[in-house]
């Protein structure tokens, strides 16, 4: 009696129907009602805050995020293009996130990034120009990008023997 006492308790506290089935996910925090998320959220701000305040007591300052500054933006990749976003063991996608400070998640096609709005901006395009050019402007220090068009003719005196003209070019 005891023990159903105290699942009834737990039930009702979760926002549950005491003897309804519990949803568990491996891994998620079960699933309780709309109080006690948002006093999760307003414990996770005061934590934060908490952290700052103490922080500042050592002579670092830093800056407590404020509710509303995180942004979110979605993006579709598509599947032959996935592991060119990712990159070798996940490099690209840990480049992107240390250069911008945005946090990107994957789920299949769709990659999610959040963050500061100018952090969401810059990984939001790293990701775009990932995907239509195979490369980004990230990935180096002094990056510039320059067109020419040259007839399909004259492709193997710009190359030259084995490489050689186009290495060269590449190296200046």
């Amino acid at each position: 009696k005891e023990r159903e006492a105290e699942e009834k308790a737990a039930a009702k506290a979760a926002g549950v129907r005491p003897g309804a089935p519990v949803q568990y996910i491996p891994g998620m925090a079960p699933v309780g009602n709309e109080q006690a998320q948002s006093a999760r959220a307003s414990q996770a701000l005061a934590a934060a805050a908490e952290v700052a305040a103490i922080l500042n007591k050592k002579g670092e300052v830093v800056e407590a995020p404020a509710p509303g500054s995180v942004s979110t933006a979605t993006v579709k990749v598509p599947e032959k293009k996935i592991g060119i976003v990712i990159g070798p063991k996940g490099s690209k996608i840990q480049l992107i996130q240390e250069k911008t400070g945005a946090k990107i998640d994957t789920t299949g096609e769709i990659f999610t990034i959040t963050g500061p709005p100018a952090a969401v901006s810059q990984a939001e395009l790293a990701i775009k120009e990932l995907v239509e050019k195979g490369y980004c402007a990230m990935q180096y220090e002094d990056f510039s990008e320059n067109f020419v068009s040259v007839h399909p003719s004259c492709f193997p005196d710009l190359i030259g023997k084995q490489g050689c003209v186009i290495r060269e070019i590449k190296d200046k």
